[in-house]
C-alpha cells in the first residue's frame, strides 16, 4: 500500500482519526453526492444505514452525570481541525469517527484490517451505532466493545491483495439487521454503486452515482522513464491482472474515515465490497493568491471510471463469513 499518512491529533477523541493510517485516503468525483443519511431519498438505503457504525476511540466517549447511560463525545468542527476554505460541505459538522464497519450477523462486524490490526486496537475502540448529523449524545446502548478479532489480514503482494478484519462485539446488536452481502461470482463493471460511512469522521453519510470500474490508469503499468525500471514495470503490471480477483475500483465519493465502510450494489442492495483505498481528500491552495494565507479545500476529479482511484476489496473474498 502507499505511505502512511496520519491525521493531527487533537484532543483524545481524534486519537480515533490518528488511528486510520494512510494513503487511506478517498476523494470526490464531479459533483460531491455526499448526504447526511437520514435525508438520503431511498429508504431503503436510510434502514442499511442503521447497521453501519463508526470506530471511535473509548477516551472520547465520557459519560453524562446528568444522564446516566448517556455518553458526551468530543466534538471538533471540521472546518477547524482540516483547516478548510471558506463553503466547503460539511464544514461546520463534526469529526468522531475513525473508521467505518458494517454487521455481517448479529455480533459480528466487518471492516478494514487498517483500521483493526491488533488486540490494542480491539480493546481501545468502541463501535457507535446511529450517530448522525445533530446527535449530541450517544446512547450506552449503541455503543460496542470489540470482543475479540476473528481475522485481520492486511496484504499487498504480487499475487494477492488483502485488507479486511472481522471482528466479534462484546454483545448481539438488537434491532438492527445484519447485511446481506455477495457470497459468490463478481460485480460486473458499471453496476451503480452506494456507499453508507463516515467521511472525514462526520455523521453517517450516504453517496450514490458511482460505478464499478473494470480497469484504470491507476492499475496500468506506466511508460519506461527514469523512475520506472523494467522490473517495476513487470511487477505492476502482474499485479494489474492478479488483484481484479480481490479488489475492483470505482468513482464513489469517499474519504478516510469511510474506510472499512461497506460498498452497496444499488440494484440489489447487497454488499459488494469493503472500502479500502483512494485517492486524495484535500489540496492546500492560496485562497488570496497572494502567499498570506493557505487553506485546504475538497479534490475534485473528473468524474470518469478511467480515472477511479477508489478500492473496494470484494466481499466473497473474506472467507471467514462465507
Amino acid at each position: 500500500m502507499k505511505t502512511v499518512i496520519l491525521l493531527s491529533i487533537i484532543g483524545l477523541s481524534l486519537s480515533a482519526l490518528a488511528k486510520e493510517p494512510g494513503p487511506i485516503v478517498k476523494s470526490v468525483y464531479g459533483d460531491d453526492n455526499r448526504v447526511d443519511a437520514l435525508e438520503y431519498h431511498d429508504e431503503k438505503f436510510v434502514e442499511r444505514a442503521k447497521s453501519v457504525a463508526g470506530q471511535v476511540h473509548y477516551k472520547a466517549l465520557r459519560e453524562d452525570p446528568r444522564l446516566p447511560g448517556m455518553f458526551e463525545y468530543d466534538k471538533y468542527i471540521l472546518s477547524e481541525e482540516q483547516s478548510l476554505c471558506p463553503n466547503q460541505a460539511f464544514e461546520e459538522q463534526y469529526m468522531l469517527m475513525g473508521c467505518s464497519g458494517f454487521l455481517v450477523s448479529e455480533d459480528t462486524l466487518v471492516t478494514a484490517s487498517h483500521c483493526v490490526q491488533d488486540q490494542f486496537d480491539c480493546e481501545n475502540f468502541r463501535w457507535v451505532f446511529d450517530y448522525y448529523e445533530g446527535t449530541e449524545l450517544i446512547p450506552e446502548e449503541n455503543i460496542y466493545k470489540c470482543k475479540q478479532i476473528v481475522v485481520s489480514k492486511d496484504e499487498n503482494s504480487l499475487r494477492k491483495y488483502s485488507d479486511y478484519a472481522v471482528i466479534k462485539l462484546d454483545r448481539p446488536v438488537t434491532n438492527r439487521t445484519p447485511l446481506k452481502f455477495r457470497k459468490r461470482g463478481e460485480v460486473i463493471p458499471g453496476t451503480p454503486l452506494v456507499i453508507i460511512g463516515h467521511p472525514t469522521g462526520l455523521p453517517m453519510k450516504i453517496a450514490d452515482d458511482a460505478r464499478v470500474s473494470l480497469v484504470t490508469k491507476e492499475d496500468l503499468a506506466k511508460p519506461r522513464d527514469q523512475t520506472v525500471d523494467s522490473s517495476s514495470m513487470f511487477v505492476q503490471f502482474i499485479k494489474s491482472l492478479t488483484h481484479w480477483d480481490y479488489v475492483f475500483r470505482s468513482n464513489l465519493d469517499s474519504f478516510q474515515g469511510n474506510s472499512g465502510g461497506p460498498v452497496f450494489n444499488k440494484n440489489t442492495g447487497v454488499v459488494e465490497g469493503v472500502l479500502v483505498e483512494g485517492g486524495d481528500d484535500y489540496e492546500i491552495v492560496d485562497l488570496h493568491g497572494d502567499g498570506n494565507k493557505f487553506c485546504r479545500r475538497i479534490v475534485k476529479y473528473k468524474d470518469s471510471l478511467w480515472g477511479a482511484k477508489e478500492l473496494v476489496f470484494r466481499i466473497t473474498k473474506v472467507k471467514e463469513i462465507q
